[in-house]
């Protein structure tokens, strides 16, 4: 061995980076959710724009506007299983429609 080697570092260990190793700074970790973050955005993109195709087939089909967020809402209502408070505020709404004499529900 030179004095040559020495000066240079030649024959030095690798330096080991311990932030690299258990990402101390926790970095590979955001990247992960940062990733995870935008695959839903995307899903959430793809999803809106299937719905949409959707309400223009349900319009398509000779269903006005309204009807077609009605069937939207209560498409919701079902997907969370929230049959209970859909018929409160329908009973709501006939109760006071009624006491107002705007009668929703011929």
């Amino acid at each position: 061995m030179s004095d040559d080697d020495d000066k240079t570092g030649k024959n030095d260990p690798p330096k080991i980076d311990f932030n690299e190793m258990f990402d101390l700074d926790r970095s590979k970790e955001v990247r992960d959710f940062v990733r995870e973050f935008e695959d839903g955005i995307e899903e959430r993109t793809k999803a809106t724009e299937a719905l949409r195709q959707v309400a223009s087939r349900a319009k398509a089909s000779g269903f006005t506007a309204d009807e077609v967020r009605a069937m939207r809402r209560i498409a919701k209502w079902r997907h969370d299983d929230k049959l209970d408070s859909a018929r409160t505020a329908a009973i709501a709404l006939q109760r006071v429609s009624k006491a107002v004499q705007f009668n929703l529900f011929i």
